[in-house]
């Protein structure tokens, strides 16, 4: 019998182990301020769901990326081989908009201005941060800042 119990507990301390290295983080973004040529529609004061995956934080791959979602329209921001942070890089930016895919054909850059915490752990219970993203939703010269308040998933 107590064996049997210790065996329960280690194989819930492994599955405990394991759920608390997925590193995801979910909340809400909002888009403080734009600037430059926002020329189809200025996107300040806009919100949404986003979810977020730092690079190489517990299980995550060496790739970093964010979605923000809404009711009819999506964004993704794809960042390979690296974190994001203050440094503004090239990402991959898609969309979906009333069920119709797109991709910018302007590069699409984005950086992490500032972060709360020094260094992002799988333990990290809360994230915020603020950002800036260059050539937004299809409006090149078109800047955003944005923040985002976000709590670690159990997913």
């Amino acid at each position: 019998m107590k064996r049997a119990f210790l065996a329960v507990i280690s194989t819930l301390a492994l599955t405990t182990s394991a759920e608390a290295a997925q590193s995801l983080w979910q909340g809400d973004a909002y888009l403080v301020s734009s600037s430059g040529t926002c020329d189809s529609y200025n996107p300040a004061g806009g919100h949404y769901r986003v979810r977020y995956s730092p690079a190489n934080v517990g299980t995550n791959s060496p790739d970093s990326a964010f979605a923000w979602f809404s009711a009819d329209y999506t964004q993704s921001y794809f960042l390979a081989g690296a974190s994001f942070d203050t440094t503004s890089r090239k990402v991959l930016w898609k969309s979906i908009y009333d069920g119709s895919p797109t991709k910018s054909s302007d590069p699409v850059s984005v950086s992490f201005d500032t972060l709360s915490v020094a260094v992002v752990k799988p333990t990290t219970k809360f994230l915020n941060i603020e950002g800036t993203i260059t050539n937004y939703d299809l409006m090149a010269g078109c800047t955003v800042k944005f923040r985002m308040a976000l709590g670690l998933s159990n997913n």
